[in-house]
């Protein structure tokens, strides 16, 4: 036994030695008269974070080290169970077996590079390794981002004193417009053929300008439910050769929630309907007719599987003012109601460079027009991201048949074949 205690020192002093030559004369004969620059722990192991130049988290290998990176610092413990603060010329433990009785338990830290571990292996200290230590993500890279944006985001939380969490600008909206939805928030232009009668070209483009701004979400603590106030804001429009045939604008306040797979809203909804120079030119009605709608509007949808949506729509316009059926006609009194649902199978997980399919279906019933029904098909190729806002784009094709979505030609019907683009929400 004495003779494996005297082997165990005298491969110490081997390293020492080492350690010593490489440091030079003069930083060994320092080290070896100045009790300051020992650092000498019973349990747990100290680890040395030196200052100065390299210490970017990576060791420099010996001989080459910075002069201000040699000389050891004073050495902190701090309380075992803090997480590595990582703050230059500052030690912290790490917590070690416990020895054996009648063995030994001390670990000397020397002066060594930055990020190097020293743990003596000849007595009951874990081996040598090394870690990066103060290691900061490049300037403008992704992880750069992902650390700003984390940090800004944490100062629009809040938690109440009942647990609530509640958070500005949340980056998700829990209710999402349906994607076949022809009266829903989004960035979207199609183009093609349609039946209306009234315009001189059958070749129309629709725009849709507009989204959706998450305000606040609120989140009660230990419970599958969040509660969420939006806004949005949009302009539907209609060209056909140049000119603009009709457009349509709305702004809506929704309050919607997530509970487990269900989601939905309970939202105000103002819709003001207005023709455009092409039409007013080739109709020349004696009066400009006034369209507008405020409803309140209940939304209310389902994932049966990962990836299919079902939903469904109720509002009630409390206050309407639609155009007669012709002109020279009074404005009889007509039905406040409408309804909606469809479906949507589409990627609901983020997707990657090559997207995804999609099919999408809505029908549309307004009491307007005596709840004739109104069909809105699209299929074709998604790219999302769920997880981040305005990162969605789609290519499709899309089939309507029913009566015109643009308020001020509600009383006509169309059948319209196009093809598009959309980001949505």
């Amino acid at each position: 036994m004495p003779g494996l205690v005297g082997h165990r020192w005298a491969l110490f002093a081997v390293a020492a030695g080492v350690i010593l030559s490489a440091a030079g004369p003069g930083q060994a004969q320092r080290i070896l008269t100045d009790p300051s620059q020992w650092s000498v722990a019973v349990s747990p192991v100290l680890i040395k974070v030196p200052a100065g130049p390299g210490t970017a988290g990576w060791p420099v290998p010996l001989g080459q080290q910075p002069p201000a990176v040699l000389p050891a610092q004073p050495v902190y413990p701090l309380p075992a169970q803090s997480p590595p603060p990582g703050v230059p010329g500052q030690s912290f433990p790490l917590p070690t077996p416990a020895p054996l009785p009648g063995q030994p338990s001390a670990t000397t830290v020397l002066g060594a590079p930055p990020s190097v571990i020293v743990g003596s292996p000849l007595l009951d200290g874990p081996p040598v390794g090394t870690r990066p230590v103060d290691l900061q993500p490049l300037p403008g890279s992704l992880m750069d981002t992902f650390g700003q944006e984390y940090e800004a985001r944490k100062q629009l939380r809040t938690t109440t004193w009942k647990g609530t969490t509640i958070t500005a600008f949340p980056n998700s909206l829990l209710w999402t417009p349906p994607l076949a939805g022809p009266r829903e928030p989004r960035m979207q232009v199609i183009g093609g053929s349609s039946s209306l009668s009234g315009s001189d070209s059958s070749t129309t483009v629709d725009t849709e300008i507009g989204g959706t701004l998450g305000i606040a979400r609120f989140q009660p603590v230990g419970e599958d439910l969040s509660f969420q106030l939006d806004f949005f804001a949009m302009v539907n429009s209609r060209f056909v050769s140049s000119d603009l045939l009709v457009a349509d604008y709305r702004f809506g306040i929704p309050i919607s929630f997530q509970w487990g797979e269900w989601h939905g809203k309970l939202a105000y909804e103002y819709t003001s309907s207005h023709l455009g120079d092409s039409y007013i030119r080739d109709s020349t009605p004696a009066q400009i007719p006034v369209y507008t709608k405020d409803e309140v509007v209940l939304g209310i949808d389902r994932y049966l599987f990962r990836d299919l949506r079902v939903y469904g729509i109720a509002a009630y316009a409390f206050q309407q003012t639609l155009p007669p059926y012709a002109p020279g006609q009074q404005n009889a009194e007509r039905s406040k109601g409408r309804f909606s649902g469809g479906f949507e199978w589409a990627p609901r997980l983020p997707t990657n460079w090559s997207g995804g399919p999609f099919v999408a279906a809505n029908v549309d019933a307004d009491g307007t027009v005596g709840y004739n029904a109104s069909l809105t098909a699209q299929v074709g190729w998604l790219w999302r991201n769920p997880l981040q806002r305005l990162a969605s784009l789609r290519v499709f094709a899309e089939y309507y048949d029913g009566h015109s979505p643009y308020g001020q030609l509600y009383m006509q019907r169309e059948k319209f074949y196009a093809v598009g683009m959309a980001a949505d929400y």
